[in-house]
């Protein structure tokens, strides 16, 4: 069994209450000590400092640990927001992205170009009533082929997690907890794709806010001979390109 891997953040918290702790008995003592008023007020004084010393030595251990969420929060808040490389083709992705997030329309066959292309590891698929016979079709039909899928066929054949196809917040709130759910398995979100292509325009623009709320790389699948994309199996009906990469400046 691999062992347990512990955070610094709760060792250094930990740490703090321990050493915390021993300060409030040194103090508790020395109160009770001291013979005159102040006695108590130096050894007052003197636990204060310590303990001020010491929640700076934690917060700098935390600041450390979680330096670029830091830095992309700070940049979040001064800098005027930034799309990189839109419109960019995507390449040739030699493995797949570990997570993909994939809006489902009743028309699936630019579902299946994207996971017989592009080949995502994982794949959450939002998908509405109207669209749940088809979203559960392509999961009996990949799943055997090794692609991971949330919710499973059995989940979509209940109806579990469907979202209203005109309903923005309804869509976002979706991705987004698609891609906390990545987050938590420990995807990288360089190596997880939002697609923005099928469903509706509210769906679209709820895959696109959450990607860019989530800090995650977003797509869209253009067809290269006009219209829509006919057969799901030829490699150059598609063409993936970027909606925003937040990842490109730090590459």
């Amino acid at each position: 069994m691999a062992a347990r891997r512990h955070s610094p953040v709760a060792g250094a918290i930990l740490g703090l209450g321990i050493a915390g702790g021993f300060l409030v008995a040194c103090w508790w003592s020395w109160s009770h000590l001291a013979k005159t008023s102040q006695e108590f007020l130096d050894a007052t004084s003197t636990t204060l400092g310590w303990l001020l010393s010491l929640v700076a030595i934690a917060a700098a251990v935390f600041s450390w640990h979680q330096r670029g969420e830091i830095r992309r929060f700070l940049r979040q808040l001064f800098a005027a927001k930034q799309f990189h490389q839109v419109g960019r083709e995507i390449g040739e992705i030699r493995e797949g992205p570990e997570g993909m997030v994939i809006p489902v329309g009743t028309n699936t066959i630019l579902l299946r170009w994207i996971l017989k292309h592009i080949q995502p590891q994982e794949v959450a698929l939002v998908y509405t009533p109207e669209s749940a016979l088809a979203a559960e079709e392509v999961v009996q039909e990949f799943a055997p082929k090794g692609i991971r899928f949330n919710p499973s066929a059995g989940e979509i054949h209940r109806r579990s997690g469907a979202v209203n196809a005109f309903d923005i917040v309804s869509a976002r709130d979706s991705v987004r907890a698609h891609l906390e759910r990545f987050e938590r398995r420990g995807l990288a979100k360089e190596r997880i794709l939002v697609d923005t292509t099928s469903g509706t325009v509210p769906m679209s623009l709820g895959c696109f806010q959450a990607a860019e709320e989530e800090d995650v790389a977003s797509i869209y699948v253009l067809s290269r001979h006009g219209g829509r994309i006919e057969d799901p199996s030829d490699l150059d009906a598609g063409n993936p390109i970027y909606m925003s990469n937040p990842h490109a400046e730090r590459e």
